[in-house]
């Protein structure tokens, strides 16, 4: 493809979970149902054993590696296309975690897409998002940055 930008990422920053850490979330699951339980409200107690199940089963799986492509048309991530009309706006956020590009969509259930740059041209990023979408000074949610370090 003619000027395109390719590179592979996870899908999330992956980190090795000990006996500990399953233990600590089985115990406080096992204790929000056992109150939930006694105050009569068991489809909470369901959500909260299927939920308990999901995390422990998402935390326990490798992340995927995902192939990028940025050209003229917009980026693609993995299977999903964004065209640059469908982008508000871009930053591209250098911090100690690695560089990383953030994209304002347009859409409701994707507001925030956030890609990492390692081993990327951020320069080279930045001229061809710029040819396109406005930069913007963005930033990740303070939720998403705690749930990053508590969860992966």
């Amino acid at each position: 493809m003619k000027n395109a930008l390719t590179w592979k990422v996870y899908e999330y920053a992956h980190r090795e979970k000990d006996k500990d850490w399953y233990w600590i979330v089985g115990i406080s699951a096992f204790t929000i149902a056992i109150i939930a339980l006694l105050l009569s409200n068991y489809l909470f107690v369901l959500i909260i054993l299927l939920s308990t199940f999901s995390i422990m089963l998402f935390a326990s799986r490798p992340p995927m590696i995902l192939d990028v492509v940025l050209n003229q048309k917009g980026i693609t991530i993995h299977k999903h296309h964004f065209p640059f009309r469908y982008l508000e706006c871009f930053h591209i956020e250098e911090n100690e975690r690695g560089n990383i590009l953030l994209l304002k969509s347009k859409k409701f259930f994707t507001p925030l897409i956030s890609i990492s740059l390692d081993g990327v041209d951020t320069e080279e990023v930045r001229r061809m998002f710029s040819k396109e979408v406005e930069e913007k000074f963005l930033e990740e949610s303070a939720i998403q940055r705690v749930l990053e370090e508590l969860w992966l």
